[in-house]
């Protein structure tokens, strides 16, 4: 018995025994005594799996089958090639809640001179990021740029084509894996890092690989607590 078959017996509940190098299943044979049976995948044994345990032939073939997915959306192909293609996989892990405005940022970092802390940001940190980098003006004041954040969102708006409007701006869900798209929204590239309050140790868990000129759009250094 394969592995994906004992996975599609567990799924029905259906209790599969150790026998030797491999599991067999009780059932009610064609006697009407009660047997054992190990290679499911004989027509005659699964139909007496199927009787046995109250389920269909279909349902226990949809479940036994090596390609078998939980969501109906996922389709398999049979392609002419063998070998893998590019692949790409992101693993992000938070204790808090996006945009969650309870975070607490240490007072270390907040008091920090080379660190702007802007005000109630909520879930739009990202935008006063770059409307901090992108606003001209020398005397900038992270205390009063929010018409450049509107205008900073009002672009990215357009850039995903939707309708830009004040209660959408105040109602935007935090950005977390768009972050490629804003990137090619701005031509920023955008850094994420992580931080270890007790030790201080710093590491970066997403570093843009846009390749971005530096003239056209500076690195963007974002804590990982403020998206």
């Amino acid at each position: 018995m394969f592995a994906y078959e004992l996975a599609g017996l567990k799924r029905l509940n259906i209790q599969a025994v150790k026998w030797g190098s491999s599991y067999r299943v009780k059932v009610r044979g064609r006697t009407g005594k009660m047997v054992y049976v190990s290679n499911i995948s004989r027509s005659i044994n699964k139909k007496l799996v199927a009787k046995h345990y109250n389920v269909s032939v279909q349902t226990l073939e949809k479940h036994m089958s090596p390609n078998y997915k939980a969501d109906p959306k996922y389709r398999f192909y049979n392609g002419n090639h063998m070998e893998s293609t590019y692949m790409r996989i992101f693993v992000y892990h938070r204790d808090h809640a996006l945009g969650d405005s309870e975070a607490v940022i240490p007072k270390f970092i907040r008091e920090n001179k080379h660190v702007i802390n802007f005000p109630k940001t909520n879930n739009k940190c990202v935008f006063h990021c770059i409307a901090w980098h992108t606003f001209p003006s020398a005397k900038k004041d992270p205390r009063r740029i929010q018409t450049q954040v509107k205008e900073a969102f009002k672009r990215y708006c357009s850039f995903k084509g939707v309708k830009y409007s004040l209660s959408l701006f105040r109602s935007f869900k935090p950005v977390d894996l768009q972050l490629d798209e804003v990137e090619d929204c701005f031509q920023l590239g955008i850094n994420v890092y992580s931080m270890d309050v007790a030790s201080g140790n710093v590491e970066c868990i997403r570093r843009s690989d846009k390749g971005y000129e530096a003239t056209d759009g500076p690195k963007i250094r974002v804590p990982k607590d403020l998206f």
